[in-house]
């Protein structure tokens, strides 16, 4: 179920809730919890999303779990973006961040800072 108001989006399905809120300048805060249940629906309104931009920041500081199945979609939808759009998350939470960590993928998102 997608309930639209005032540029935030909610996608509900079971008892797992994920939201999608614009929080500035193509800049998108996720919050809740990323895992299977919520990645087909959430994956197609990311790509109506990327079609209107050229840069696209995600703020994850508000997820509470990720999982491997979205992992793996944050990688497909960057590399679906690669020519259109440029993806980048700016802030994650603890258990993003030791999720990245953990599959070595964290600086795939993430730029170093000198």
């Amino acid at each position: 179920m997608l309930n639209e108001t005032s540029s935030t989006k909610t996608i509900k399905r079971r008892m797992a809730m994920l939201e999608v809120k614009s929080i500035g300048n193509n800049c998108y805060g996720l919050s809740g919890e990323l895992t299977i249940s919520e990645l087909e629906d959430l994956y197609n309104n990311l790509l109506k999303v990327a079609d209107l931009k050229k840069q696209l920041t995600f703020d994850l500081t508000e997820v509470t779990m990720i999982d491997s199945a979205a992992i793996q979609l944050l990688i497909s939808f960057k590399c679906s973006l690669k020519d259109k759009a440029a993806l980048t998350i700016t802030k994650v939470s603890n258990e993003v961040e030791e999720t990245l960590r953990l599959m070595g993928l964290y600086y795939y998102f993430i730029e170093r800072v000198a």
